[in-house]
């Protein structure tokens, strides 16, 4: 009985990331509201997941916590509460990373890139996304698991993904958007800095690729540059007004026509129009910081903490925290939801195994026994 649950909510999953991938409605901007939706029956439809009170748990609820509480000092609750609801689905694909893994992800990711080739030779729109960062944010997560999918035991599915691997890589170079270059650069940063560790290596390694990323991204990120120094300038403001606390969860676009028009009597112009609907500020992190203060950076930092105080991330969440710096995939419904699950997967019930909230070493177990960057290879590869 409990295989047949997890094959079900495997496959739950599988069908709510194509879902939402596709789901799109004219007129509706990025289409990001039937994404939502999908999601949101994904939360319905989902079997029982399995809750286990550990280190993880604590620490994940102590920032959803944080979360809903910034609400209640937040002058536009309003808004506030229409984007505390998108925590929910997120919420709810971490927590179903934790349960069943990478698997049902990197099943459907080839049907997924499939399905966004074809919606922009059809419709065009960016593949659904309506936005070509946007667009190109959500392939750029979908490109480890084509490779992971590459491995498989059976020979037509591995032809299949390494095709499709290679027509998503096309993809992004007919796309506008150059954010693909800054994400694999920051991977490449991080690859070299997890693997050689050496400081000669590193400063020579470094200079020459940057050689050859930076100005293909930069003619086109040059555009746009401005602007999100802009963003962050003011943001930055944004954040200094109340460092601790911060504004309120959801309340960034309320508050930033007040520091654009600081911006504008100290600069005499603006790359965003002070009546123009910021959205984000282009910078997850910083959006966290005004929004929930030092505190609530602070617990979604113990979160990391404590995740990857016995694992390390993945390829996923390397190329997604890159793009958080420069964009706001975590925003985004399908990127976030699929961020999200990621996350969850890095920390599986089967390794925090735990009696009570014990916390050392992140929940209980021995630093000897996490799960290594080799466990990990080992266990997206060679999957059914």
């Amino acid at each position: 009985m409990l295989k047949v649950s997890n094959d079900l909510g495997g496959w739950v999953i599988s069908a709510a990331l194509f879902l939402a991938t596709m789901a799109w409605w004219p007129g509706l901007i990025a289409g990001h509201l039937p994404k939502w939706m999908v999601l949101y029956a994904f939360c319905l439809a989902l079997p029982f997941l399995k809750f286990q009170w550990d280190a993880v748990t604590a620490s994940v609820l102590l920032f959803l916590g944080w979360l809903c509480l910034s609400v209640l000092w937040s002058e536009d609750q309003r808004q506030s509460l229409h984007q505390l609801h998108k925590i929910l689905p997120l919420a709810a694909c971490f927590f179903a990373g934790r349960v069943y893994g990478l698997k049902p992800v990197i099943r459907v990711a080839g049907l997924c890139v499939a399905g966004v080739l074809v919606f922009e030779l059809t419709f065009g729109w960016f593949g659904s996304f309506g936005n070509e960062n946007f667009a190109t944010e959500y392939v750029v997560l979908l490109l480890p698991l084509l490779w992971f999918g590459s491995n498989s035991e059976h020979r037509w599915v591995r032809i299949a993904h390494l095709a499709l691997l290679g027509a998503s890589i096309a993809y992004l170079m007919y796309l506008p958007s150059r954010i693909e270059f800054i994400a694999f650069y920051g991977l490449f940063l991080w690859l070299l800095w997890t693997h050689v560790r050496s400081a000669a290596v590193f400063a020579a390694a470094v200079p020459v690729v940057t050689l050859f990323v930076v100005p293909e991204a930069w003619d086109v990120v040059s555009g746009s540059a401005l602007a999100r120094l802009e963003l962050w300038w003011n943001t930055g403001h944004m954040v200094l007004e109340h460092p601790l606390l911060g504004q309120g969860f959801g309340s960034f676009n309320y508050h930033y026509p007040r520091f654009g028009a600081e911006h504008l009597a100290l600069f005499d112009r603006v790359e965003v129009q002070i009546g123009h609907h910021a959205g984000a500020a282009h910078n997850d992190y910083l959006q966290l910081w005004a929004e929930t203060g030092l505190v609530g950076l602070g617990l979604a930092g113990l979160c990391l903490w404590v995740i990857f105080s016995r694992s390390v991330p993945s390829v996923i969440l390397i190329l997604g925290a890159v793009m958080c710096a420069i964009g706001f995939p975590a925003q985004m419904p399908v990127t976030g939801a699929l961020l999200a699950y990621a996350l969850g997967s890095c920390c599986p019930l089967s390794f925090w195994r735990t009696a009570g909230w014990d916390l050392k070493n992140g929940g209980g177990m021995s630093r000897s026994e996490a799960p290594t960057l080799s466990w990990w290879r080992n266990r997206q590869t060679r999957y059914n």
